[in-house]
């Protein structure tokens, strides 16, 4: 079997790599445009920021629950407190872990 050493199947592949690429752009291309196409009717519009306003507003109405509400924890200190007084215990070396 002839690798891409030999000349004819190298040029073979280079002809096939371009043709494939061609495809794909104007595949990519027509797509683009349909999507602007799409996107630019008035309808659609509105559709697509109405989509973005209730992404938004349920991100907000989770960040606020996360915050206010819901999900607090006993040691959950919240963003505004103060770090802890006691100091963090140093981790052990790793050879004093092993022989543990």
């Amino acid at each position: 079997m002839a690798g891409l050493n030999d000349r004819k199947t190298a040029l073979m592949w280079a002809a096939g790599w371009w043709f494939t690429r061609r495809y794909v752009r104007r595949r990519a291309a027509r797509a683009i445009s349909g999507v602007g196409a799409r996107a630019s009717a008035p309808g659609r519009f509105r559709i697509v920021v109405a989509a973005l306003a209730l992404v938004g507003a349920v991100a907000g109405a989770f960040i606020v629950w996360r915050r206010f509400g819901g999900a607090s924890r006993p040691d959950d200190r919240g963003f505004d407190s103060p770090p802890p007084d006691e100091p963090v215990p140093p981790s052990p070396a790793p050879t004093e872990a092993v022989a543990a």
